[in-house]
């Protein structure tokens, strides 16, 4: 007697759980940039920086490596723990829904520094602390945008009742890097003097300023997108 059994169709997972995956190794792999970055930081005399930029640096190395700890065990459950459990795509487990509190616990203190350092040039409060109390904000919207995700059934719904609050903390992130970073700019170049070398020191002020402000807003918006 044939007896045929029935394959299950596995939905197409592009989409879900490729994205997933490949949004975490590109994050592992930054991860393990910044653990370089910050060695090399080490080496180069870190005991010779002042008190609040090193723990700056070791305050983002820490949570930096809680953040990717997060996403990792997020792809061990989905990949292994439940292999083949097509129903847990859809839900945001704590570690996935943390991680986003994590990540911004990185970034909001870089995006306070950098709007202290426009202050140290600039002597401008005004726009110092408008980024400053943006930064917190964004803080606030991405607490409560992981502990919501965390309780809700589905991200679907999730996504129904609460993309209010993930377009808002994207948009205010974004707001936050490119002001800083055109006033940080602004002022390099405003004060730049006449002497070939400080114009080199300054040009390249200018470039790092863009490179660690527009350029990596720009990838997290792709990123979201």
């Amino acid at each position: 007697m044939n007896m045929t059994i029935p394959l299950q169709v596995a939905p197409a997972l592009d989409s879900t759980l490729g994205a997933i995956q490949i949004g975490i190794i590109i994050s592992i792999f930054l991860y393990g940039a910044m653990c370089v970055q910050a060695f090399t930081y080490y080496q180069a005399g870190f005991e010779k920086e002042r008190m609040h930029i090193r723990l700056l640096v070791i305050w983002c190395l820490i949570v930096e490596t809680v953040h990717t700890l997060f996403i990792t065990i997020y792809l061990y459950q989905s990949t292994i723990s439940h292999f083949g459990d097509y129903s847990y795509l859809p839900v945001a487990p704590w570690p996935l829904a943390f991680s986003v509190t994590t990540s911004t616990f990185v970034s909001a203190p870089v995006q306070i520094f950098f709007a202290f350092r426009v202050y140290a040039i600039s002597k401008n409060w005004c726009l110092s602390m408008t980024s400053t109390v943006a930064s917190i904000m964004r803080m606030a919207l991405s607490i409560a945008t992981s502990t919501l995700a965390n309780r809700g059934p589905t991200l679907a719904i999730f996504e129904q009742k609460y993309l209010y609050l993930v377009a808002w903390a994207i948009a205010i992130g974004g707001a936050i890097d490119v002001t800083n970073t055109t006033a940080l700019c602004y002022y390099l170049l405003k004060g730049k003097s006449e002497m070939r070398r400080s114009r080199m020191i300054v040009d390249k002020l200018v470039t790092w300023t863009i490179e660690t402000g527009l350029l990596t807003r720009l990838v997290a918006w792709i990123a979201h997108k």
